[in-house]
Parts: C-alpha cells; structure tokens; sequence
C-alpha cells in the first residue's frame, strides 16, 4: 500500500513509518473497544499532533516570497493534519456515543418489568452487532488514515 501510494524511493525508505503509525492507530482504537476504557483516537489533539508539519518553503524560492509562502504552506499543512484527526475522531467518537446511548436506555427498558427484561433482548442483539460494526470501522479507519498519511507524504516530498 505505501509502495503504491507514494511510489519511486521514498516508498521504502517510509514503510516503516506508516506501519508503525498503522499499527499504532489500530491498537488505541482496539483499545478504545474496551468498556470503559479511553478513546484515545477519538481526541482530536492527539490525531492532529501525530502528522508530520515540515517543508514549509519550496526549494528554490526567491527571498521576497517565503513570508507568504510559509504561511500558505503552513495553512496547507494544518489543514491536512486536522482533516486526517477530524475524520479519525468523528468516527470513532459517533460510535462510542451512539454505543453509550443505545446502552443506557437498553438498560431502562429491561429495568422496566419482566416482560420488557425479555423484549430487551432484542435491542441487546443490535448492540452486539453494532459493536461488531465498531470493531470493523477501527480497522478500516487506521487503514484509512495510513493511506492518506502515504500520500500527503508523498505530495510533501515529490512537489518539494
């Protein structure tokens, strides 16, 4: 995936870098599947400090220029980093809230009586399955934000 997302030499030489933030990612967001336990994937924070902030002046730019430059690039950068922890967190933390809610008033439901204790099996069943869900969508979202972490690594190193 690193090979054919950034292509040429840089390929290699970033593998271990995006495997390691792959794995690192897919283990805090495993973790975060745990009663209560913490999400960290879920602060942005954290998500947007993991990027990579550098190359702030193209090679070759004439002195007059780098001031604004810097702070297009600046601007850039930032936006890239925020989109990648805002998505990461977005998801993880709206599976977490939607899991907390359905929880709860499953919980008051089957508190009712016993005739509502046994008809709370039913919303217990969909809880399963949406925690199934989440275990899914904490795999595809490292995924995700290795591969987009290999290509604006990739844009960061050829267009510089």
């Amino acid at each position: 995936m690193v090979r054919s997302q950034m292509g040429g030499v840089y390929g290699g030489f970033y593998f271990p870098f995006i495997y390691t933030l792959f794995i690192f990612v897919l283990v805090a967001n495993l973790i975060s599947m745990v009663p209560y336990s913490f999400a960290l994937a879920s602060h942005l924070v954290f998500i947007v400090s993991l990027n990579f902030f550098g190359f702030f002046v193209p090679e070759g730019t004439p002195l007059p220029l780098v001031p604004v430059l810097v702070l297009i690039e600046l601007l850039s950068y930032t936006a890239r980093a925020i989109s990648l922890g805002l998505r990461l967190s977005a998801n993880i933390l709206s599976g977490h809230l939607l899991l907390s809610i359905l929880s709860g008033l499953t919980l008051t439901l089957m508190s009712v009586s016993i005739i509502t204790f046994v008809l709370g099996f039913l919303p217990l069943a969909g809880i399963l399955a949406i925690v199934c869900l989440e275990y899914a969508i904490s795999m595809i979202q490292a995924y995700v934000l290795s591969v987009l972490t290999a290509g604006y690594l990739k844009d960061a190193l050829y267009l510089h």
